[in-house]
C-alpha cells in the first residue's frame, strides 16, 4: 500500500480532508475581493470564510506533516504534499460527490 492509499484509508484523516474540501468549495464561491461598499456583515462573513479555509489548510497540512512526515514543500515543483492532497481529494470527490462534501460537518468530539 502506497502512502496516498494509506492516508486515504486513515479514518482520522478523512474528516480533515472532507472539511478542507468543503472549505475549499466555500472559498471558491467567494468573490476575489469585496466591493468597497460591502456592509459590515458581508465583510465579517467574507473574512470568517477566509479564516476558516486557512485554518482547515493549516490543520490538514500540520497533521500530514506530523503523522506522515510529509514536508510542507508547497512551493517546490513536484511537491509530495500537494500531490497527496490532490490524489486523496480526487478519491473522496469520486467516492462522495460534491453535494455531500459541500454539506459535510465535522462531528464534535465527545
Amino acid at each position: 500500500m502506497n502512502l496516498t492509499e494509506k492516508i486515504r484509508e486513515d479514518q482520522e484523516m478523512r474528516p480533515l480532508f472532507l472539511h478542507y474540501m468543503r472549505m475549499y468549495y466555500q472559498q471558491k464561491d467567494l468573490p476575489v475581493s469585496l466591493p468597497e461598499n460591502a456592509s459590515e456583515e458581508e465583510t465579517s462573513e467574507y473574512l470568517k470564510q477566509v479564516w476558516d479555509f486557512n485554518k482547515s489548510v493549516e490543520k490538514l497540512t500540520n497533521t500530514l506533516e506530523q503523522k506522515y512526515q510529509l514536508p510542507k514543500d508547497f512551493e517546490a515543483e513536484g511537491s509530495r504534499m500537494n500531490e497527496v492532497i490532490k490524489e486523496v481529494c480526487a478519491f473522496l470527490l469520486k467516492e462522495h460527490g460534491e453535494d455531500f462534501i459541500r454539506n459535510f460537518e465535522i462531528k464534535p468530539s465527545l
